[in-house]
Parts: structure tokens; C-alpha cells; sequence
């Protein structure tokens, strides 16, 4: 790193006369406090590594520092400390509450515990990635899906699909048709992920694969079979799943577009069971929910579930419900119990405070997510198929708007009956990415968190 110093005038809102040293890395040159800076090189036997940091940049764009500053930490873990601390001072000026919170929240140094991030073991185990590793793996993953976000919106003619790959290294890789390399290029730089990025060419949009998976859709439904479908961006594929051989074959008889891939396997099935014996609330309670525009809170299951509910025997009423097209959701205030934003990760009761949503738009082929059902309880996968219409048989006139998750190598069934309605997220604190509707073989499918406010609610985010 090199020892060169650069004069200030700002840190946060006061002058700054001092200095401390800049850095050459891809990610913009870091500004030091002098007042700071003054102090941690009386503390430290590595003055250079010292300096508190802040970034003079808009709101927007200061998300994209969680990998230098993961990175950081390599280089001195008591610098990292006043790099963390800073940065969540800087993100706090900036009303970047959930990220401050996620910075909080990176790696201790090596050689201290891991508490509470279930998760976090669960991907180092089943990747042979450190900690540090993971958490980087992770930030990229967060900023390639507000960059696939913003490829849908502004360059569909072009954009190809993004997905993560994580053999033989991680990889964040976009396939874009042929002319449109520069394009995505300066994207990727916009965002600053060129260092993990992979550009590719394919042969199909993903405007072109989602407009051949609704033909496919049509003309299954014109021959009254049932499916399910969605795109495999990184296969270039519409992946169409029937029940049967003889549908199978029926299929492939009807001219479907050449991208279509038709596989036997069983359809999704709603991830519940209702029979004597059982405890009087049936399913999985999802998260704390508040009303839209109104006030009230509550908590949500999945829209399949029975309506009656109740929670150690006191009454939830129920409020509002939709099962059918994009929302398998219904909500229950809870009028003898308080309502902190929080979910159950564990058997013996541990829990996690919610703090962020993640919308359907930001999700990415291949990424890391968690759930929690009262009968698989925890376990984490890949998200395999995004968007994903899951047919009929899951939700009634159900449309491209699920996700589909497969198991990690370690994991087992990521839902079976009773599991309905649990919470999909990830990291600690966690992000809410939706509930779970679905159960297929032994993958999950889930209904994105931002179609709950088609019941009136949302996910409380609120400071527990």
C-alpha cells in the first residue's frame, strides 16, 4: 500500500488538517480524520494501518466499500477495527442504517468466535472458504443484484442473464449477446465489481428466454398440462418440469421454443399437513409484519394455510389473505403478545433481529439463502431458478414471480409438511428475502417478501 498522504478538509463535518496514507485498489481512495488519525498513532505500532475512514461520496455508492473494508481487515485487525467503526459513522450521516448495521456485523479478527451467524459456518463449510471469504463472497452478491436490477431496466436488448458461480473460484458472471461486451462492461465498473466478474456471450436475452417460457406456459395450459417452469440463466435454458412421461411427451410434441428443456419430476406441492394430532397452529409463522399506511402489526404464514390460528393457545385473528398469482400470504394481528421483528434460526429458541428486505428484483442465480421451518428447521441452499413460476399445483394461477431453492451439499430437504410460511433470509442481523410456499423433491420454493404488501403489510424492519 503506498505511504503517499493526501490533505483533507472534511471528516464528516469538521476540517481536518492531518493526514494518513491512500490506497491503490480498485474501490475510491479512502479520507482520513486528522483528530483520529492523531490519536491511533499514539495506540499503534503500525501508524500507516491506523487512520479512521471516511468516504466522500453519495448515499448510493457507499455500499459498494463493504468489500474493501472485508478486505481491509487482512492487512491489521486493529486497523480494521477504526476502519469498521468509521465507516459505520460515515454510513449512519448518510441515513445507511441497514448497511452500518451489516458492517457492525463483519468477521472478527482471525483467531476470535464466530457468535450466532449459523449461516456464516454453514457456507464455509460447504464452499472450504474462510470467514473472510464468505463475507466477501457475500457483499459481491448484494451489489450484483442491485447491478442485475439495474441491466433488466436499461438494457434488456442486450442483457443476458447473471448468475454466481463458485468453481473453481467465485464469480459473479453476466451473459450478454453479442455487441453489447463494452456496454455491460461499464456496468460492472459502475458498480465496482470488475475484479469478480466474468462477461460472457450467450445466445439469448433473458427477455427472450422469459417471452419463450410464457409461449411454453400458454401452450402447456392450451393442452391442459400442468407445469412448472423457469429460466436457468446460466444454462440459457427454460427448464419446464411436468409430472408425468406421458405429459413429457406431449410436450415435446408441441413445437415449444428451442431453449425449452422438459423434465419429469414431481411438482411443487404446498409444504403443509393437516390431520389429528397436530398442535392447533399449523404451518410456519413467517415474520413480524406491520400495515401499510395504517397502524396495526402481526405476524404472517403462507396464504394456503388455514385461516384459524392460534399461538400457545391464545387466538391470532386473522386479517387479510391472497393465495393466488404472485402472493401465497396471509397475516394475524396478535393482540396478547408483543411483536419484536425477529426469527426463530434454531431449535433451542436462538433468534435474529430482521433489520433489511431484499426484493425479488435483487435476487441472483446461485445465491446464498437460509430458512427456518418447524419441521426441517434450519438449513441453507442456492437459489437455482430466479424468477420461477412453481404452476398450479403450488399456487393457484401462479406466475414468474417465486424462487426456487436448491439444498447446500451438507444440507438436507429444505422444506417438507409444516414448514409453510417460514422465513428465507440470510446473515445476522437478517435480511428478509420471503416465505416459504413450496416443497419440490428436496428443494424450496418461496414467495418474495415484496408481495406481501398485496395483503396490506410489510416486513417489520423496525429497531427491535
Amino acid at each position: 500500500m503506498p505511504r503517499d498522504r493526501t490533505y483533507v478538509r472534511r471528516f464528516l463535518n469538521e476540517p481536518a488538517t492531518t493526514v494518513g496514507p491512500t490506497c491503490s485498489c480498485p474501490y475510491p481512495t479512502p479520507r482520513v480524520s486528522a483528530a483520529v488519525y492523531a490519536e491511533s498513532n499514539v495506540r499503534s505500532s503500525s501508524p500507516e494501518l491506523r487512520p479512521l475512514l471516511t468516504f466522500e461520496e453519495p448515499p448510493a455508492s457507499v455500499s459498494r466499500h463493504l468489500l474493501w473494508v472485508i478486505r481491509m481487515r487482512k492487512m491489521h485487525s486493529y486497523a480494521m477495527g477504526a476502519i469498521l467503526l468509521s465507516t459505520l459513522v460515515a454510513l449512519v450521516t448518510h441515513q445507511d442504517a441497514s448497511l452500518a448495521q451489516a458492517i457492525v456485523n463483519t468477521p472478527p479478527s482471525e483467531g476470535e468466535a464466530e457468535v450466532g451467524n449459523a449461516d456464516l459456518d454453514d457456507y464455509v463449510k460447504a464452499y472450504g472458504v474462510s470467514p473472510e471469504e464468505a463475507r466477501e463472497h457475500w457483499a459481491a452478491t448484494d451489489i450484483a443484484g442491485e447491478l442485475q436490477a439495474d441491466l433488466i431496466k436499461t438494457q434488456g436488448d442486450i442483457f443476458g442473464g447473471l448468475w454466481i458461480e463458485r468453481e473453481p473460484t467465485f464469480a459473479v458472471v453476466i451473459g450478454v449477446v453479442a455487441g453489447g461486451e463494452k456496454t455491460v462492461r461499464a456496468y460492472v465498473d459502475k458498480f465496482d465489481l470488475a475484479e469478480v466478474t466474468r462477461v460472457q456471450q450467450v445466445q439469448h436475452t433473458l427477455e427472450q428466454l422469459q417471452a419463450d417460457q410464457a409461449a411454453i406456459s400458454a401452450a402447456a395450459d392450451a393442452a391442459g398440462i400442468d407445469i412448472a417452469a423457469g429460466v436457468d440463466q446460466a444454462e440459457g435454458q427454460v427448464m419446464v418440469f411436468v409430472e408425468t412421461a406421458e405429459d413429457a411427451s406431449v410436450l415435446t410434441r408441441l413445437q415449444l421454443p428451442g431453449t425449452a428443456n422438459v423434465v419429469q419430476q414431481d411438482l411443487p406441492t404446498p409444504a403443509v399437513e393437516i390431520y389429528g394430532g397436530l398442535p392447533p397452529t399449523t404451518c410456519t409463522t413467517g415474520f413480524n409484519v406491520q400495515r401499510i399506511g395504517a397502524a396495526g402489526e402481526g405476524v404472517s404464514i403462507a396464504g394456503h394455510c388455514p385461516n384459524s390460528q392460534s399461538y400457545l393457545g391464545d387466538a391470532l385473528p386473522f386479517i387479510q389473505q391472497q393465495y393466488s398469482g404472485n402472493t401465497d400470504a396471509q397475516w394475524h394481528t396478535t393482540p396478547t403478545f408483543t411483536d419484536p421483528n425477529k426469527i426463530r434460526v434454531t431449535s433451542s429458541g436462538t433468534t435474529r433481529n430482521v433489520t433489511s428486505r431484499k426484493p425479488l428484483s435483487q435476487m441472483v442465480q446461485g445465491e446464498a439463502v437460509c430458512k427456518y421451518g418447524t419441521t426441517t428447521l434450519f438449513d441453507c441452499g442456492e437459489i437455482s431458478i430466479v424468477p420461477y413460476d412453481p404452476g398450479d399445483t403450488c399456487v393457484p394461477s401462479s406466475g414468474s414471480t417465486y424462487v426456487r431453492v436448491d439444498p447446500n451439499p451438507n444440507a438436507g430437504d429444505m422444506a417438507e409438511g409444516g414448514d409453510s410460511g417460514g422465513p428465507v433470509f440470510h446473515n445476522n442481523p437478517a435480511k428478509a428475502y420471503g416465505t416459504i410456499s413450496c416443497q419440490s423433491g428436496v428443494d424450496m420454493i418461496f414467495m418474495p417478501q415484496n408481495f406481501l404488501p398485496n395483503i396490506g403489510v410489510e416486513v417489520d424492519i423496525t429497531t427491535p
